[in-house]
């Protein structure tokens, strides 16, 4: 019996070991133990939402987020709250949260009648001010925990028309040993930075429910000739005019300014230049626009735009090629002149949305048309 249980103990463990294999967590190693490493997760508390309005938003709002304002008197609160501030900023805008969403670092938050006179003056008609109550931040070797409080008001009534509430952690666990194995935690690199994306997210749920539902155009996209002769002429169809307001300077060309400019939805096959039939229609409609009284004779610039897979430098070479190709059919199919067709490309160098996602690279995957001014 004493030898048979040795041998029995080793074929349980090495079934075990063959077991845990096959998860894709499990690191198996001959001369070391082997690991197992299982990804920290952020322990979120139930979201608490005390103020929330009662109809669903049908205007697209323009919105100015301040950076995160750290109640706690900590050492640099001001550059961690501006760090904090861009990851929600980044999130909710590569979600496309918000179809006019500003940033600026710079502001420091003094007071909720300051800060709306502030929004109010950049021409935003939501202020969105986060607060953090509590943060705790342990790093690598210590459990990091933060509440995060929004708020945000009408910068026209002055009104408070959301206000949410939730608490993240992220508890450090140090390394079991099982004999056979060890069992480790992997902390992502920024802990704090992973509790704001999962509020983030949580607070975005509601936020989605109330705003209205996203429209491409308000980035500038034109389904039709007589949206492209609009967009060309500074007749925005989308219903927003930012080009006299500090708020598009600070977003620039990106979201939603159309002054001038129009995006189409042209796609091409990977790694080629040819115009799929699918998109001759929007083509079509754009050679309509460009032999339209409003437009017939003015010069237009096509610019093509990828997204960021392969390299900068193949990108900006494809990018060329394809508007080539549009300007070719329009030559070709209806007869503009030329020299009336600029060409250019900007590869994956100014994306209308980060690339952080298949939606938003198909987004940034564009023809863009300027009027030559």
């Amino acid at each position: 019996m004493t030898k048979t249980l040795p041998t029995a103990i080793r074929l349980f463990f090495g079934l075990v070991l063959v077991l845990l294999a096959a998860c894709n967590n499990f690191q198996p190693s001959i001369t070391q133990q082997s690991e197992i490493v299982t990804d920290a997760e952020v322990d979120r508390s139930e979201l608490a939402i005390h103020v929330r309005p009662a109809d669903r938003l049908h205007t697209p709002p323009k919105a100015l987020l301040y950076p995160m304002w750290i109640r706690e008197q900590l050492p640099e609160r001001l550059e961690l709250g501006r760090q904090m501030g861009r990851v929600l900023h980044g999130l909710w805008a590569g979600e496309l949260l918000f179809p006019t969403l500003a940033y600026d670092e710079r502001m420091v938050f003094h007071g909720r009648d300051k800060a709306l006179d502030e929004a109010r003056r950049r021409g935003a008609d939501l202020l969105i001010l986060p607060i953090v109550p509590y943060i705790y931040t342990g790093g690598s070797v210590d459990d990091t925990a933060m509440t995060l409080q929004l708020e945000i008001y009408d910068t026209k009534s002055r009104q408070l028309i959301f206000s949410m509430l939730q608490a993240g952690r992220m508890e450090f666990q140090r390394n079991k040993d099982w004999i056979l194995w060890v069992s480790r935690t992997r902390m992502p690199d920024s802990p704090l930075y992973a509790i704001i994306r999962a509020l983030g997210r949580d607070m975005a749920v509601p936020l989605a429910s109330w705003l209205p539902p996203f429209d491409p155009r308000m980035l500038g996209y034109a389904t039709n000739s007589q949206e492209i002769v609009d967009g060309l002429t500074r007749k925005n169809t989308a219903g927003l005019d930012l080009t006299s307001t500090d708020l598009a300077r600070e977003i620039g060309a990106t979201q939603g300014d159309t002054a001038r400019r129009v995006f189409l939805k042209v796609e091409f096959d990977v790694d080629k230049s040819f115009i799929r039939p699918q998109y001759t229609g929007i083509l079509d409609e754009l050679g309509q626009a460009l032999n339209s009284p409003e437009l017939k004779g003015k010069k237009v610039t096509i610019i093509g735009h990828t997204d960021s897979d392969a390299s900068d430098q193949y990108n900006m070479a494809l990018s060329h090629r394809r508007s080539a190709s549009v300007r070719d059919y329009l030559t070709k199919k209806h007869g503009i002149d030329p020299k009336l067709l600029l060409t250019d490309g900007r590869g994956e160098r100014e994306p209308l949305v980060p690339n952080s996602s298949p939606a938003n690279k198909q987004l940034n995957r564009r023809v863009e048309v300027r009027l030559v001014e």
